[in-house]
């Protein structure tokens, strides 16, 4: 039962609904290049550290970096001792959806007001500030959650607030599967 859990948490999680890592993430291309440049010994090491078996593949420590919240990820990048040094500062938000694009743009993309967008962009650099401290990277990653959805940062705090209410594992069965669909009590648990 734990292990279906988990694995519907994961795949909620790699359906992007409330996905931190992504396999454009700047830590995820660093160890995944740290890995495709690495010996035998190397693979064998960051599949163990990542994956918890000696031989997964690439695909799987890829699925299971994105699994990861930060604080993981930068645990797997000391224990490695990886820097992201071959980064420079117009790709510190790497594949960015929204590059380029003002809450205007985003605005009219989902036919909503740019008072609304406004309300969420605050919303979303109060939460992307949780992770990091520089502003700019915040406001990269706001912008490109509401590219995707202008609803993202309440359907957010929808979820974390269940989460806080239920406990983690009641999430899986509950989360709904569309924007109309109401969070349900869990029936397993």
């Amino acid at each position: 039962m734990e292990k279906q859990l988990k694995e519907r948490i994961r795949s909620i999680i790699r359906e992007g609904f409330i996905a931190e890592l992504s396999k454009n993430d700047i830590h995820v291309k660093e160890i995944m290049k740290f890995y495709d440049k690495g010996t035998y010994s190397t693979k064998k090491a960051v599949s163990i550290f990542v994956s918890g078996k000696t031989n997964a593949t690439r695909n799987r420590i890829l699925d299971d970096l994105g699994d990861l919240g930060y604080d993981e990820i930068w645990d797997v990048m000391d224990h490695f001792k990886l820097k992201l040094e071959s980064v420079n500062e117009a790709d510190v938000v790497p594949g960015g959806l929204a590059k380029g694009l003002s809450l205007n743009d985003i605005a009219k993309k989902h036919g909503v007001s740019v008072d609304m967008m406004v309300a969420e962009f605050k919303k979303g650099i109060a939460v992307e500030m949780e992770h990091t401290t520089d502003r700019e990277v915040a406001k990269e990653i706001t912008l490109d959650h509401l590219f995707e959805d202008p609803k993202y940062y309440d359907k957010l705090k929808k979820v974390e607030e269940y989460v806080d209410k239920k406990g983690v594992e009641h999430v899986a069965a509950a989360l709904p599967q569309t924007e109309e669909e109401p969070i349900k009590e869990c029936k397993i648990c």
